[in-house]
């Protein structure tokens, strides 16, 4: 489905705050927390970070991802933009597009087993980030968009060979992000839109957690 995305980020100490802000608004809880995690891709030159960050308007970024850390339901995920309009495919690890697999094998105490991915995708792409962070899922009853809540996001890098991968220490970005999305029928909620950018001093933003993770690690 393809839909449009509105960042905005805040001070931590405002986290409460912004729920009782979601709750005055009609915004219910619509899944129960997850922790996601997100292994990134790019070229050995960073073209994908490249694209983001310099605002090119049709670009993308590659990546597994996997919730709760259950590393048997990791899938490939590629994530397109063409200006601010966002869609997303997917493929599985295993799946004939990567076989005979070459895998780099990715250990954290949390997960529930090892992890291995591809050492590339699409014969260009290598993995260089791992992102964990927490989400809550928001729902509008009346201007039916969603939004979404991430908080305690982290960082590593990657390394080429498996023994330096089992991940121990992150590097942590203090300040949460909220994302109002909507899809082409539904028009934003610029009731709270106006919300966060007057009463909060909250300004829209192009914040990326992988270009974010690519400045902090590299």
């Amino acid at each position: 489905m393809k839909r449009y995305e509105r960042k905005f980020i805040f001070d931590k100490g405002n986290l409460d705050l912004i729920y009782q802000i979601l709750k005055n608004f009609g915004y219910q809880e619509e899944y129960p927390k997850r922790e996601l995690t997100s292994i990134y891709y790019d070229s050995t030159d960073f073209f994908l970070y490249k694209l983001s960050v310099n605002g090119v308007s049709e670009r993308k970024k590659i990546r597994i991802r996997f919730y709760n850390n259950n590393v048997s339901d990791a899938i490939i995920e590629y994530k397109f933009k063409s200006g601010e309009l966002g869609w997303k495919e997917f493929s599985e690890i295993d799946s004939q597009k990567y076989n005979p697999i070459k895998k780099l094998e990715i250990q954290n105490k949390l997960f529930n087993d090892k992890l291995y991915i591809p050492i590339t995708i699409d014969k260009i792409y290598q993995p260089n980030l791992m992102v964990i962070y927490t989400r809550n899922y928001f729902k509008s009853k009346i201007s039916l968009n969603r939004i979404t809540l991430d908080n305690n996001i982290k960082f590593k890098k990657i390394f080429k060979t498996s023994s330096l991968n089992n991940f121990q220490n992150f590097i942590e970005n203090i300040n949460p992000v909220l994302e109002v999305k909507y899809d082409h029928i539904n028009s934003p909620d610029y009731k709270i839109i106006d919300f966060f950018s007057k009463y909060l001093n909250l300004n829209y933003t192009r914040f990326s957690k992988y270009c974010e993770g690519i400045e902090s690690c590299f």
